[in-house]
Formats: structure tokens, C-alpha cells, sequence
């Protein structure tokens, strides 16, 4: 519990962005890790023949690493009584080891085999979950309910900034200074966003007066109750099956430049094309924005949904006629819709999440499963397609992906409809 609510006053525009900052770390960290960094490390080190399984099945168990993390760490920062808030040990500690892991990733680089690579990789995610959830916490703590659609969209800023400059920049970085020389950079950005967000965020105080945890209840009620909060799950799953589209393809597209459109400096290109196409559609985010606002989250959602599919299906032309036209154009339409989803993302989240007075973190890190089971389950299957279908056909094994990265977004986006209904 805490001792003082919310406050009603209105925050200033430093206030928000200086809460959402962080956010712009992540979505960097993971905007060069997940495309750029990670996959041509992992091709480096277990070689071009085994390239796909290799990332798939390590994405997989990060991705379990981090399902398991995200959610414990946001209920047990629920029942923190650190004086100085509930989130901000957390936040330290957990950037703290993320800075270290991504420090060793640097030095492991590509000569000193997989198994310090995995290691160092697990850590990280473990690391990033470990605050990631009771930060999705801080949100719904420190916003007032009349301000989180602003809030939101602070959030989606910082999400496309982060993406932008994580994309962008990591292939050029990679390209002159090598493995240690962007893992610096991705370093130096979480450290400073992170102690903007930790120095400048006002927690509310916790209450030390409150009961113990009691350990039976908590695992007991761990899961808000499916009948009274029905759209909270709806959410979840079609987020979850969103993202599963998302992680199909996202890890392995740097292997369909290299495999399919045959350039040869596919890292550098893949880096450089993903960072113009989020800089191209970042307006229209702030058009989304505006039209969830007078319209609801939940049309932009389903609107969003359909598009990504359909630009999703449309990549297997590219897998048997390559064009570097058709595949920016399709690029731009699928970011474009790809970032108007992410721009409600949180308001959608928001607004459905269940008792977010007494323990936003745990809810918002239920919430974040959405987005990490995802990774644990998509890489491995497409890894697994790629490895083996590339030896009969590489086109016919990308079209496969490709229309199954659809798939996904067709399944996540047809309940979306069924919000609100009794």
C-alpha cells in the first residue's frame, strides 16, 4: 500500500519525459540488440549453416528467462518498503547487472564461443526484466488516471525515438568500432536515461506500517480473476499473439538481406533501412494518436492489426522476385502500422488493468508476458523453418515465415472487437 495517492496535479512536460526515458532506453537497447547486434553476433559464432537455429533457440530461452522475471519482480516491488519508493531498488539494481551484462556481450564479442555469449545474453535479460516490470509499475503510480492517455503518448515517443536511434545507429557503430564499440554506446545510453528517470521520478511513499507479505495469498491471487477482469485478458492474448509476429520475423530479417536480397553488407543496409523507415512513420504516430483519443484505442488496434498482416503476406512476393523498391515500401507501410499500434499500446493497457491502486507492478508485469512470451516461443519456430526448409529452398522457407507472421496478426487482431462486451 501507500502512504500518499497519486497526485491530482497536473505533471509538466519534463515531469513526463523525464519518467519516460527510460522507456527510450529500452526500446534502444533492444532496437540494436534484437535486429542488428545480436543477430550477426550469433551468425559470427555459430557459423552461416547453423546462423538460424542458433538465434531461434537462443532468443527462445532469453525469452523464457525474461517471462519468468518481468512479473515476480513487479508484485515483489509492489510489496517493497523502501522509503525512498517502492520501484527504485529495482530500477538500480536490475540497470545495474543490465550494464554489466551488456558489458560482457562487448567483450565476448565474436571469438570466445557460445556458451559465454548465452550466459552473458540470459544475464541480460534477466537484468532487463528485473526492472523492466516494476518500471511498468512506476507508470500507473506516479500518473494520475486523467493524465495516463498523455502519458501514453510520451511512452510512444520515447518508444520510436528509442527505436530509431537503436536501429539506426547500431550498424553504423558495428560497422567502424566492432562488438565492444556499440555495446559502449548502448551502455552510456542506459546509464544516463536511467538516472534522469531514477533522480527526477516522484514516488509516491510506501507504507512501512503495512502488513507482511503474506506469501499463501500472494501466489494464491497471483492472477487477477478471468471472469471480472475479462478485458484485461483479451488484451493480453492479442498482444501476445501480435508480438508473436513481430518476433517471427524481426530476429531473422537481417538473414533475409543477406539470404534472399544477397547484399553483402546486410548488417550496415538492414541497420540503416529499419532506422529511416522509423524515422518516415513517426508522424504517424502522432496522427494515431490524435484518432485514439476521439475514437478509442481500440479501433486504431484493430486498424493497425489488419495492416501489418497484410504487409506481412505481401513479403513473399520479395522472397521470389527480390526488389529493394517493394521491400522499402512495404517497409514503410508495415512500420507505419506498426508504430500506430504501439502508440495505444499502453493506453489500451491502461484502461483495462486490473486493481492498478494496490499492485500496479505485478498487473503490468503479468501485462509484459504478453510481450516476452512472445520470444520465447516465435524465434525458436521460425529458427527451426529457416534451418531446415533453406537446405530444400531459402525463398520458399522465407515465404513460409512470412505468411505465418501473418497468421499471427490476423489471430491478434480479431478479438479486439470483443472489448467491452459482456
Amino acid at each position: 500500500m501507500l502512504r500518499e495517492s497519486r497526485s491530482p496535479r497536473k505533471l509538466s512536460s519534463l515531469e513526463h519525459s523525464s519518467l519516460a526515458l527510460l522507456w527510450f532506453a529500452y526500446n534502444l537497447q533492444w532496437g540494436a540488440l534484437l535486429p542488428v547486434i545480436l543477430p550477426a553476433q550469433i551468425a559470427a559464432i555459430a557459423g552461416q549453416s547453423h546462423k538460424e537455429l542458433a538465434n531461434g533457440l537462443i532468443m527462445g530461452v532469453g525469452g523464457f528467462v525474461a517471462l519468468a522475471t518481468a512479473p515476480v519482480a513487479g508484485a515483489l516491488s509492489d510489496r517493497s518498503r523502501n522509503p525512498r519508493g517502492r520501484r527504485r531498488g529495482f530500477l538500480i539494481s536490475g540497470i545495474i547487472i543490465n550494464i554489466i551484462s551488456l558489458t560482457l556481450l562487448g567483450l565476448v564479442g565474436t571469438r570466445n564461443g557460445i556458451t559465454p555469449f548465452v550466459a552473458a545474453f540470459l544475464l541480460t535479460q534477466f537484468a532487463c526484466n528485473w526492472w523492466g516490470g516494476p518500471y511498468a509499475g512506476l507508470i500507473p503510480d506516479i500518473i494520475p488516471v486523467d493524465q495516463q492517455g498523455r502519458a501514453s503518448g510520451y511512452m510512444m515517443l520515447m518508444t520510436g525515438a528509442g527505436t530509431i536511434v537503436g536501429t539506426g545507429a547500431a550498424g553504423l557503430i558495428l560497422d567502424k568500432s566492432g562488438y565492444a564499440g556499440v555495446y559502449l554506446f548502448v551502455v552510456v545510453a542506459l546509464a544516463v536515461c536511467s538516472a534522469v528517470t531514477v533522480t527526477f521520478s516522484r514516488e509516491p511513499r510506501p507504507d512501512w506500517r503495512a502488513p507482511r507479505v503474506d506469501w499463501q495469498a500472494f501466489f494464491h491471487n497471483f492472477f487477477p480473476n478471468a471472469r471480472c477482469h475479462r478485458d484485461f485478458y483479451i488484451v493480453l492474448s492479442t498482444r501476445a499473439f501480435v508480438t508473436m509476429g513481430a518476433f517471427s520475423i524481426l530476429p531473422f530479417f537481417q538473414y533475409f538481406f543477406a539470404d534472399i536480397m544477397h547484399d553483402p553488407k546486410a548488417i550496415l543496409h538492414g541497420s540503416i533501412l529499419l532506422g529511416s523507415i522509423a524515422i518516415a512513420t513517426l508522424p504517424v504516430a502522432l496522427l494515431a494518436g490524435r484518432s485514439a483519443d476521439s475514437a478509442g484505442p481500440e479501433r486504431m488496434v484493430w486498424l493497425s492489426g489488419w495492416v501489418m498482416a497484410a504487409a506481412a503476406a505481401l513479403y513473399t512476393i520479395d522472397c521470389f522476385v527480390p526488389s529493394w523498391s517493394f521491400t522499402i515500401v512495404i517497409g514503410l507501410v508495415f512500420g507505419a502500422a506498426s508504430l500506430a499500434y504501439q502508440t495505444v499500446d499502453w493506453t489500451l493497457a491502461l484502461k483495462v488493468l486490473p486493481n492498478s491502486k494496490d499492485h500496479p507492478g505485478k498487473d503490468m508485469g503479468i501485462w509484459h508476458v504478453s510481450f516476452v512470451l512472445p520470444q520465447a516461443l516465435a524465434p525458436p519456430i521460425t529458427g527451426t523453418l529457416l534451418h531446415i526448409g533453406k537446405h530444400y529452398s531459402a525463398p520458399v522457407a522465407y515465404a513460409i515465415t512470412f505468411l505465418i507472421t501473418a497468421c499471427w496478426y490476423v489471430v491478434g487482431t480479431l478479438p479486439i472487437r470483443r472489448l467491452g462486451r459482456a
